[in-house]
């Protein structure tokens, strides 16, 4: 069955780059891992692959750590065959917490990184650096500009980012910064 689904997913992305103007761009985001397996000819229809690198945790723990970040863009361009100029990793403007009674939290224990900084930033000054809180976890600015040095590094197409909405309001906290 995976080879009747690969060649229809080929030949589906085939007829929809056939019907696409020169100065069109062709997209994909994917979540990286054995899950799935298309093969390794698949991303060539593409011109851009965004990669969302921040699943969130079952747990309490750490997500889209660098070192998640790293691997995900690794397992695409060693596994996937994909080049690192069509890649483009997501960072998340977002963390999870498993506290109680924190401002902002939906159901799932998501929280906007604007949220996590209006109820932390008393309790620690330095809560904009670190990655997490007692059992909130996020990317402050010190992971944000690792990836964004490993991207430029390795000649990646960018960066992107779920939400721009979930950003911080004051400048000096902003992530897009």
């Amino acid at each position: 069955k995976i080879g009747n689904l690969q060649s229809e997913l080929y030949d589906l992305f085939e007829r929809i780059r056939s019907k696409m103007d020169d100065d069109m761009l062709f997209s994909s985001a994917i979540i990286p891992g054995d899950w799935v397996n298309y093969g390794t000819q698949w991303h060539t229809w593409f011109d851009y692959i965004n990669i969302m690198s921040y699943d969130p945790p079952r747990s309490p723990q750490q997500f889209a750590s660098y070192d998640s970040f790293v691997w995900d863009v690794e397992y695409c361009y060693n596994t996937l065959k994909i080049p690192y100029s069509k890649l483009a990793a997501g960072m998340p403007f977002y963390g999870h917490t498993w506290e109680d009674d924190i401002p902002g939290t939906d159901s799932a224990g998501g929280i906007t990184f604007h949220n996590i900084m209006e109820y932390y930033r008393s309790i620690n000054p330095d809560a904009v650096n670190l990655d997490n809180i007692g059992q909130t976890y996020y990317n402050g600015h010190a992971t944000i500009r690792r990836k964004c040095e490993y991207a430029k590094e390795k000649g990646l197409a960018g960066v992107m980012i779920w939400q721009l909405f979930q950003d911080a309001r004051r400048p000096d906290e902003s992530l897009l910064k």
